[in-house]
């Protein structure tokens, strides 16, 4: 699993046991345990991918956030992403995050991080 794909699992049990938790805010404090790394911590699709989840996925346990109006592009390819997995009823993604983003057209090239976020919540039974 990526250190992104680990801080979003590690997020969302922040998130399962802190009703309070903003996902912003479990987002950080998960990166902060997996990276030293500036660039890595300031990587903004990965982070937006987690924050569209959380405002548009059914997690049990978790409250929906609220405190994110806008779902950035991030953000939607992550929750049509997981929606396409859901509706194919594939339960884990063995191919790569590349594979993944390749099934969904007009896309930019390469994914950034996003499909590795939702690689880890669905291998984890959690989306």
């Amino acid at each position: 699993m990526t250190v992104f794909g680990k801080t979003a699992v590690s997020a969302i049990n922040r998130l399962k046991r802190n009703r309070n938790l903003c996902p912003l805010k479990a987002w950080n404090l998960a990166l902060i345990k997996y990276t030293k790394s500036n660039s890595m911590r300031e990587k903004c699709c990965p982070k937006y991918a987690f924050l569209g989840i959380c405002q548009k996925i059914k997690i049990k346990g978790v409250n929906r956030c609220t405190c994110h109006q806008v779902i950035t592009c991030n953000g939607q390819y992550a929750i049509d992403a997981i929606r396409y997995l859901r509706r194919n009823k594939i339960p884990n993604w063995s191919s790569s995050p590349k594979s993944l983003w390749a099934l969904f057209g007009n896309l930019p090239p390469s994914h950034n991080n996003q499909m590795d976020v939702v690689i880890a919540l669905r291998n984890k039974g959690i989306v």
